[in-house]
């Protein structure tokens, strides 16, 4: 690999990972609207033209710094919490914290909904997931 097309190599990364940002908020908009059938696949299939037409969000994520990958991270940990998988979303929310140190604002929200939903056992497990990695 030669650094003459390193430019390409990134904007082909970014690509990539700007899609599968959209793929995921998408599933979780689906996740969301899945109570009400009538209504579900038009709400995806909206936030999801709106997300793909958004020319400010794209320039934002060009300039590939880590906040993509940290969003990437958040919204994986999101739909794992949708889907009932709290401890693969607590290790996946511990791989955002090892990206930026800012998603630390987000835990007691995180762990706030885990005892919620969850009961007081699994929150133990998933803060030791959180604190070994």
């Amino acid at each position: 690999m030669s650094s003459e097309n390193a430019e390409f190599y990134i904007k082909g990364l970014h690509i990539l990972i700007h899609s599968t940002i959209i793929i995921f908020i998408m599933k979780i908009s689906n996740q969301y609207t899945a109570n009400d059938l009538k209504y579900a696949s038009v709400d995806t299939m909206l936030i999801g033209t709106l997300m793909l037409a958004n020319k400010e969000d794209r320039f934002y994520y060009a300039t590939m710094y880590n906040d993509e990958i940290m969003v990437l991270y958040i919204l994986i940990a999101i739909y794992m919490i949708l889907i009932n998988k709290p401890i693969l979303a607590s290790f996946i929310l511990t791989m955002a914290l090892s990206v930026k140190a800012g998603v630390i604002l987000m835990l007691p929200a995180f762990l706030g909904q885990l005892q919620y939903n969850y009961g007081t056992i699994k929150l133990i497990t998933c803060v030791a997931v959180i604190v070994g990695f």
